[in-house]
């Protein structure tokens, strides 16, 4: 049963996802979409991401993410000399909406 792989849940097959890799210093997301045979994109457990329906959801979520009060957060919280710099504690921190 799937509910049963630590990680994954319905939010893993949306059609929409905003990612972060946990490997890297730099507070980068990115938009992942379908793959080329219209298939949800499966991302390994490197990553952090929010899951969407809808692309429009997902672009707004991104801007917010990229602005500049969740970032300037970001680069406060993060510890580059870690083996995993962003964790979900660090993500946890951000409210989306407080965000502008």
């Amino acid at each position: 049963m799937i509910d049963d792989v630590f990680g994954l849940g319905p939010y893993s097959f949306a059609p929409w996802k905003v990612a972060i890799s946990g490997l890297y210093e730099k507070s980068e997301f990115s938009l992942i979409g379908l793959d080329e045979s219209g298939r949800p994109m499966m991302l390994d457990d490197t990553c952090y991401f929010i899951g969407f329906e809808e692309e429009g959801a997902a672009r707004r979520a991104l801007e917010q993410l990229q602005s500049l009060p969740v970032q300037s957060l970001l680069r406060a919280l993060l510890v580059p000399d870690e083996k995993r710099p962003v964790t979900k504690k660090v993500l946890d921190r951000i409210d989306l909406r407080r965000v502008q």
